[in-house]
């Protein structure tokens, strides 16, 4: 229906359009309120036409900026079957939950909600865990396309490596990037022993026990300390 409107506004318009370029030709008098009668019609065309097209138009702009924002399922809160999905998926009857988002699949292709919940319900392998998949990938929710691909790369034979969101590719190669082995340790050659430190025989720190006395032991003390001093002098 939405379509059908905005085929018949824009027809109308562009016939409005029309009108006024053959009035203003033939025109040559003041006075004349044809062209203010055909400009009040565009005004009035142009604001219906800005309503239906207005959806169309924010679908094509809105996405790329806010998609990973609102990927999920929108505007099925008060139809009955998502309702009735969301309560066969509650009470885990898998036969009537994927039938019926096999239904609301075909009538909103533009939801998410009955692929994702399809996808848990169909059998593995199945025709239909394929399609599901490939519906499911076709939206912004990079976790649910990371699952697809996996799911249709493994039990399919179907790779997927390019999708229309930038970062949902670098995700899915990222994931297929073979990780590096980790390198054994280099082995290092073992350092030699260090060099025994030679002794300053100059240095004596206790006295000879051999002394006779205990004066000539003091007085080579001294002398011993006085050879230190006079040694240690500059030259």
């Amino acid at each position: 229906m939405l379509i059908l409107l905005r085929i018949i506004i824009t027809g109308a318009l562009i016939y409005v359009f029309g009108l006024m370029s053959e009035a203003g030709t033939s025109t040559h008098y003041s006075g004349d309120l044809t062209q203010a009668f055909y400009m009040a019609i565009v005004l009035v065309l142009a604001i219906l036409m800005a309503a239906v097209w207005a959806p169309y138009l924010g679908e094509r702009i809105a996405p790329p900026l806010t998609g990973e924002l609102t990927c999920g399922s929108f505007g099925d809160q008060r139809r009955w079957l998502p309702s009735m999905i969301r309560w066969f998926d509650h009470q885990g009857w898998r036969h009537a939950t994927l039938w019926c988002c096999i239904l609301e699949g075909l009538d909103h292709p533009d939801f998410p909600m009955p692929f994702t919940t399809g996808l848990r319900h169909t059998r593995s392998g199945s025709w239909w865990e394929k399609v599901f998949a490939r519906e499911v990938f076709r939206f912004d929710n990079a976790q649910n396309c990371l699952e697809a691909a996996a799911i249709l790369k493994a039990r399919h034979g179907i790779e997927l490596t390019e999708h229309p969101r930038p970062s949902i590719t670098i995700a899915l190669r990222q994931r297929d990037r073979k990780t590096v082995p980790d390198r054994p340790p280099t082995p290092l050659p073992k350092a030699p022993p260090p060099k025994k430190p030679r002794r300053n025989q100059r240095i004596r720190l206790f006295l000879d026990p051999s002394a006779s006395t205990q004066k000539g032991s003091d007085r080579d003390y001294r002398n011993q300390n006085q050879e230190n001093l006079e040694s240690e002098k500059p030259l």
